[in-house]
C-alpha cells in the first residue's frame, strides 16, 4: 500500500505537521532546566556495625546513558565524600558482612562491564574485575565472594537489532565472583530462570525465586536454596500474588523477609517465610499482623525476631519496627518530606535519602547522635512552592487527599491545572513535583489529587480501582474540580489536566468524557489498552492483567476503558508526549489517538523524545517536555491578560 515508503518517512508523513520531534531550546537558567538538574539518590547500604554507609547517584546530563556515581561515609565524619573521580560510572554499592570491603559495578568503560571491590578507608585499594550481564550484585554470606545475577549471553549469530521472539527474554543466573581471584563460575543450572536472590548471613548459601520455565509474562515465585559450593538446590515454598520485591534473609539464617501481596497489583506488606519450609509465609504488617495496612518501600533485619520497616502513609512516611509477634513501634516519621531510599544498620540506625516539596533530595543520617546531613548533593532552587495538603468528599462520600500549590502571583479564581501521578498504584508525596512547580510559577493552581487506586493509603484502598480504569478515579478527578470551584480557588472557565503514565492516562480519558477542561496533556499514557498490554514490558503483563485481565478474557474491559475508543467525543486541545524507547506504555499507541483527533478537527501536538524510555532522563528533554507543557496551558488555559 505504501510501496517504496520507510516507515520513518511514513510516520513523519502521516504527522506533518502535528508532530515535534524533541526540538530542545530550553535556557539553561530557567526553573524547569533547574529541576531537570537534580541528582537523585538511589540505593543506600549500610554497614551492619554502623562503621561505613554507601549510597549511588545519578548524575544529570544531555544524552543517554546517565552516569552514576558512588559515595561512601564514615561514622563519626561530616561529610559523605566520593569513591572515585567524576568520570567514573559506578552503582549498585554493597558492603561486605564484616564492614571493611564495598563491591559495586562499574560501567566507567562503555565497552566492558566490571565488578569492582574497594577496601573502604583505604583510597586507591581498588580491584576490578571483568563481567557480564550484571543485573544485581550481593556478597556472599561468609564474605568470600559476591553474588550475580546476570542475564544469559547474546546469541553471537544474530544481527544487532534483530529481534527472535524466542530468545528475546532472557534467562537469569546467579553466577559468583571469588573476591580474591577474580574467578566467576556460574552457581545455578542453564535450565532455570532467576527471578531474585538474596545471600544467606555466615555461609555461601544464596536463597533465589527460580522457575524451570521461561515465561515472562508470568511471575518467578518458587523458593529454593541454592547450595554455595555445589549449586544443589532443595526447595522451601513458594511467593504468592502478583509481585514481589527485596528478599532479605535473617541474621540467623533461619528465615526470608519479601515484600508481597496475596492479592494485589504490586508488592504491599512484608512476609516472612520459614527457610526450614515449615508453614506459610507470615504477613507482619497487613490486616493479620501488627495492622500496619500501608504500603512497605523498604525494610531490613536488625534482629533475628524484628525488622525495621518504612512504610508510605498519605504523602510522607513512617519507619517502623515490627517483630516476629506483630508488635510495632514507631521510630521515625516524616510528616513533611519523603523517603527516597534507605539504609538500615544492626541497631536500627538510619541513612536515609530524603526531599520535600522545596528542597531537592539531599541523604541523611539518623543513629545515637541525633540527625544531621552527609551530603551536599544540590543547590536550593528559588522561587519553589509549598504544596497545602487538602481534603474533598469525592461523589461516594470517600475522602480523598491532594496537595494544592498556589501561585505567589495573581488572585483567586486561578486558572488551575489537575495533576494526575502514575500508577495507577503510585502516589503524590512530599518531594518537589516539577510540572507542578513550572505550572504555578506561570501564574497556575495545581491540584495533585491521590485518588483512589493510590498508595500511602489501605491496600483496600490501592485495589478499590480494579477493573474500574476511568470510572471512580476519574469521579475523583472530577470532585476535586468541583471542591475547588465551589471554594473560588479555580475558575471553571479556565481548567487543564496533565499527568504522566498512568496520568497521562487519565488526562487523555478525561478529554473523553468532559468538555470541562480546555486543555490536556498526556504523558506516556496508555491510549489503546489492547496494544499497551501486548507490546509493554513482560514485567507490567502480570499488573495489567491484575487490573484487567486479557483480551481475549475480558475484551469488554479493553474496550471499555481505552481512551481510543472514545476519541470521537473529545473536543479539548490535547497534546500528547512519549519516549521514543518506552517499553512500559510504548509510543506507538499515541500516534491513532494523535491521528483522530486530527481528522476530527482538534488542535493537537505529539512530541516523541529519542532516546527515552518510560521516563525523560536527558534533563534537556525533561525541561523542555515541561516547557511545553506549561506553554500549552498557557495557550488555552490562562486568563485572558487585562489592557487598558
Amino acid at each position: 500500500m505504501f510501496k517504496n515508503i520507510s516507515a520513518a518517512g511514513l510516520m513523519l508523513g502521516l504527522l506533518v505537521p502535528g508532530i515535534l520531534l524533541a526540538r530542545t531550546t530550553v535556557d539553561d537558567s530557567s526553573i524547569e532546566m533547574k529541576l531537570a538538574s537534580q541528582v537523585r539518590t538511589s540505593e543506600i547500604g549500610y554497614a551492619r556495625n554502623g562503621e561505613w554507609a554507601a549510597f549511588s547517584t545519578r548524575e544529570p546530563g544531555d544524552k543517554l546513558p546517565l552516569k552514576s556515581r558512588i559515595w561512601v561515609y564514615r561514622k563519626g565524619t561530616h561529610q559523605a565524600v566520593p569513591l572515585s573521580n567524576l568520570e567514573s560510572d559506578q552503582s549498585v554499592p554493597r558492603i561486605s558482612p564484616e564492614g571493611t570491603r564495598i563491591a559495586y559495578i562499574d560501567r566507567t568503560d562503555a565497552k566492558k562491564e566490571r565488578v569492582g571491590i574497594a577496601q573502604l578507608g583505604e583510597p586507591g585499594k581498588v580491584v576490578a574485575f571483568e563481567t557480564k550481564g550484571a543485573i544485581d550484585i550481593a556478597w556472599l554470606g561468609d564474605g568470600s565472594g559476591i553474588a550475580i545475577l546476570a542475564e544469559e549471553d547474546e546469541d553471537p549469530g544474530l544481527e544487532k537489532g534483530m529481534v527472535v521472539g524466542s530468545q528475546y527474554y532472557k534467562r537469569k543466573q546467579i553466577r559468583v565472583l571469588d573476591a580474591r581471584t577474580g574467578a566467576v563460575r556460574t552457581l545455578t543450572a542453564s535450565a532455570w530462570n532467576v527471578g531474585m536472590f538474596a545471600p544467606i548471613p555466615g555461609s555461601r548459601d544464596v536463597v533465589i525465586t527460580a522457575e524451570d520455565e521461561l515465561k515472562p509474562e508470568q511471575v518467578v515465585r518458587r523458593l529454593f536454596v541454592v547450595e554455595g559450593n555445589t549449586g544443589a538446590m532443595r526447595e522451601f515454598g513458594a511467593i504468592e500474588g502478583v509481585e514481589y520485591d527485596k528478599l532479605r534473609v535473617s541474621p540467623d539464617g533461619r528465615r526470608l523477609a519479601f515484600i508481597g501481596s496475596v492479592d494485589g497489583p504490586t508488592g504491599f506488606d512484608l512476609f516472612v517465610q520459614d527457610i526450614a519450609g515449615e508453614g506459610k509465609a507470615v504477613n507482619l504488617t497487613g490486616p493479620s499482623g501488627s495492622s500496619i495496612d500501608r504500603m512497605v518501600s523498604d525494610y531490613d533485619w536488625v534482629a533475628n525476631d524484628s525488622l525495621v520497616v518504612s512504610v508510605q502513609e498519605g504523602f510522607g512516611d513512617r519507619v517502623y519496627r515490627v517483630g516476629m509477634e506483630r508488635s510495632k513501634q514507631i521510630l521515625k516519621s516524616f510528616d513533611d518530606a519523603t523517603l527516597l531510599a534507605l539504609g538500615i544498620d544492626g541497631e536500627a540506625s538510619l541513612v536515609y535519602a530524603k526531599g520535600s516539596d522545596t528542597a531537592p533530595p539531599e541523604v541523611w543520617i539518623s543513629d545515637e547522635a541525633g540527625d544531621r546531613q552527609i551530603s551536599r548533593l544540590n543547590n536550593a532552587i528559588p522561587g519553589l512552592v509549598e504544596g497545602e495538603v487538602v481534603a474533598y468528599k469525592s461523589w461516594d462520600g470517600r475522602s480523598i487527599q491532594a496537595k494544592l500549590f498556589k501561585p505567589s502571583k495573581g488572585v483567586a479564581p486561578y486558572p488551575t491545572v489537575m495533576l494526575i501521578h502514575g500508577g495507577p498504584a503510585g502516589r503524590w508525596s512530599n518531594k518537589i513535583i516539577e510540572w507542578a512547580q513550572v505550572l504555578v510559577a506561570d501564574g497556575f493552581a495545581v491540584m495533585a489529587p491521590n485518588i483512589r487506586g493510590s498508595s500511602g493509603h489501605s491496600q483496600a484502598f490501592m485495589t478499590s480501582n480494579r477493573a474500574d480504569w476511568g470510572g471512580g478515579d476519574f469521579k475523583d478527578v472530577m470532585s476535586g474540580v468541583d471542591w475547588l470551584v465551589e471554594n473560588n480557588l479555580s475558575d471553571p472557565d479556565h481548567l487543564g489536566i496533565a499527568g504522566w503514565s498512568y496520568g497521562g492516562y487519565m488526562a487523555a480519558w478525561a478529554v473523553t468524557q468532559t468538555d470541562r477542561f480546555k486543555a490536556s496533556v498526556a504523558g506516556a499514557g496508555m491510549i489503546e489498552l489492547n496494544l499497551q498490554w501486548g507490546a509493554g514490558l513482560p514485567e507490567v503483563v502480570p499488573y495489567d492483567s491484575w487490573f484487567l485481565g486479557t483480551p481475549w478474557s475480558q475484551p469488554e474491559n479493553f474496550s471499555r476503558m481505552s481512551p481510543l475508543t472514545h476519541v470521537k467525543s473529545v473536543k479539548t486541545p490535547t497534546m500528547l508526549i512519549a519516549g521514543e524507547a518506552d517499553r512500559v506504555d510504548p509510543a506507538l499507541q499515541n500516534w491513532p489517538f494523535h491521528r483522530a483527533l486530527r481528522m476530527n478537527g482538534i488542535d493537537t501536538e505529539l512530541l516523541i523524545y529519542p532516546r527515552q524510555g518510560h521516563s525523560l532522563l536527558e534533563r534537556k528533554h525533561a525541561a523542555d517536555a515541561a516547557r511545553r507543557t506549561a506553554d500549552w496551558m498557557k495557550k488555552y488555559v490562562s486568563k485572558p491578560t487585562a489592557t487598558n
